[in-house]
């Protein structure tokens, strides 16, 4: 793994199902390679895209009050529909 990623960015290449990291505005962070994949997107089309570009479930209006509470959380995950 090379050395310039950082941990969330090294730790989320090491899950085989689609997986991402999600910053507060809803922008994607880091992302591994089953989620690009899955979508047919580059990993560097991917971090410039903004999540509720390929989900479904995501209320943009909702995403302040759904982030309050994630970082509240020691974990967290959000079930989602892709779209593709």
């Amino acid at each position: 793994m090379p050395q310039s990623l950082n941990l969330p960015q090294q730790l989320i290449r090491l899950i085989s199902e689609p997986a991402f990291v999600i910053d507060q505005k809803a922008g994607i962070y880091a992302v591994n390679h089953a989620a690009c994949d899955t979508l047919n997107f580059s990993c560097e089309e991917l971090l410039q895209m903004h999540f509720a570009e390929i989900d479904h479930n995501l209320n943009a209006e909702d995403w302040h009050t759904n982030w309050q509470t994630y970082k509240q959380s020691e974990t967290s995950s959000h079930a989602t529909l892709y779209n593709n």
